[in-house]
């Protein structure tokens, strides 16, 4: 019965240990983040059209204006997904973590008001009709029909993507 006993780690100790963790997790996240203020002022911020060379620029520029928010991404869906499920992420982490060295948190806004140049050569049918039977064609934004079932599936697709990616960021509001 000893030796049953003491080939198995003790419940206790691995729950403190646990519970340790936890509180190292938070107090480490807590140091890094600071709370956002009760009323944030924030902006449209469109990286993707800068160099890369310039963002610190703005955003020093921004944190001087008092901007404590950037909301990016909404019509980034090109750079984003290239081509079909080839996904581009990593300049928008960039661009998040450029942002939080100045104070700023990120709104990441899903992309799907923009479907890229692949998108809706490939699958004409996720533009849209007007009232007159006209299809919609690429280079306006919206310009998707959001009814159609390929559409639907491939901007769930690149919002679970950004999802996963960037929902565990606590610069990331949304």
């Amino acid at each position: 019965m000893d030796l049953v006993r003491s080939s198995q780690p003790p419940i206790l100790a691995l729950r403190l240990a646990g519970a340790v963790l936890v509180l190292f997790a938070t107090t480490l996240v807590a140091q890094t983040v600071p709370p956002a203020p009760p009323i944030m002022l924030g902006t449209a911020w469109y990286p993707e059209q800068w160099p890369e060379s310039r963002w610190d620029a703005d955003l020093t520029l921004m944190q001087q204006a008092g901007i404590h928010m950037v909301r990016v991404g909404e019509f980034a869906w090109s750079r984003m997904e290239p081509s079909e499920g080839h996904y581009d992420l990593a300049w928008l982490d960039h661009a998040i973590a450029a942002a939080a060295k100045h104070g700023i948190y990120t709104v990441v806004g899903t992309p799907t008001a923009a479907p890229p140049a692949w998108l809706t050569q490939k699958y004409p049918e996720t533009l849209r009709i007007d009232e007159e039977g006209h299809r919609a064609e690429h280079g306006n934004r919206q310009q998707f029909n959001f009814a159609n079932p390929k559409y639907r599936e491939l901007a769930r697709t690149i919002a679970e993507q950004m999802a996963k990616r960037f929902g565990h960021n606590p610069w990331v509001l949304g």
